[in-house]
C-alpha cells in the first residue's frame, strides 16, 4: 500500500514480465517474480517451461504464519485468518472459509473469465487492495483480455 505511487502501469508491468521471460531463455537459473502471477501466462505464451504450476498460490498451496502465530493467505494479502496458538494449523488450512474460497478459483470479472485463471490466478493481494478487501476481484495490473469461450 505504501508504494502505490511507485507502481508500474499495467502496460509497463506486462512489458517487464515479458522481458524477464525473454531473459529466462538465456540463463540457467529459473526465475519467477514474486507477486506477479501474469508471469506464468506470459511464459506459457512464449513457450518457456516452468516447474511452477501456478502464479498466485495464496491460500491454494501457500500461506504464511507470522511470528505471533497469525496465518495469512500470503505475505501481501494482509488478512489474518486465524492463529496457530489457538487452533492447529491443519484445521485452519483445511477448514478456513477464506482459504476454501481462494481454492475455488471463483474470481470475479476479468480474472474469473480468463483462459489462464488456473495458471495465473491474478494477484489476490492487489485485488483486495484495489477492490475494498475483495480478494476474489480481478487483478488491476493485468492487461490480458482472453476469456473462456
Amino acid at each position: 500500500m505504501e508504494i502505490k505511487e511507485e507502481f508500474l502501469s499495467a502496460k509497463q508491468h506486462e512489458e517487464l514480465l515479458a522481458n524477464i521471460v525473454n531473459k529466462q531463455k538465456e540463463v540457467d537459473i529459473e526465475v519467477k517474480p514474486t507477486c506477479a502471477p501474469q508471469f506464468m501466462r506470459i511464459a506459457k505464451q512464449q513457450g518457456v517451461p516452468y516447474r511452477f504450476a501456478k502464479g498466485c498460490l495464496a491460500g491454494i498451496s501457500y500461506c504464511i504464519i507470522n511470528p505471533k502465530g497469525d496465518v495469512q493467505p500470503c505475505a501481501y494479502l494482509d488478512i489474518p485468518i486465524d492463529n496457530v496458538r489457538k487452533k492447529p494449523f491443519n484445521e485452519i488450512w483445511e477448514h478456513n472459509t477464506i482459504l476454501k474460497n481462494l481454492r475455488t478459483l471463483a474470481y470475479k470479472d476479468k480474472c474469473g473469465l480468463c483462459v489462464y485463471k488456473k495458471l495465473c490466478g491474478g494477484c489476490r493481494a492487489r485485488a483486495a487492495y484495489y477492490y475494498n478487501g475483495d480478494y476474489m476481484a480481478e487483478d488491476s495490473l493485468c492487461i490480458y483480455e482472453g476469456v473462456i469461450s
